[in-house]
């Protein structure tokens, strides 16, 4: 995994699973330096390199 999750003011505590499942798949990655940013904006290119890893990963793609 290539960040440290902890609880903290960027997230709640329901969603500390969903993120550490999406980074163990590989769905996301971070922001450099092991680090997350849930309320940063994601352009049109990193929503499209997601959805298609989360394809490949579901064997749809």
């Amino acid at each position: 995994m290539c960040c440290q999750l902890q609880p903290d003011s960027r997230y709640r505590l329901g969603q500390l699973p969903g993120i550490s499942a999406s980074l163990q798949a590989g769905i996301v990655s971070g922001r450099g330096n092991n680090m997350l940013a849930p309320k940063a904006n994601v352009t049109r290119a990193e929503v499209a390199a997601m959805i298609h890893r989360f394809l490949q990963n579901a064997d749809l793609f």
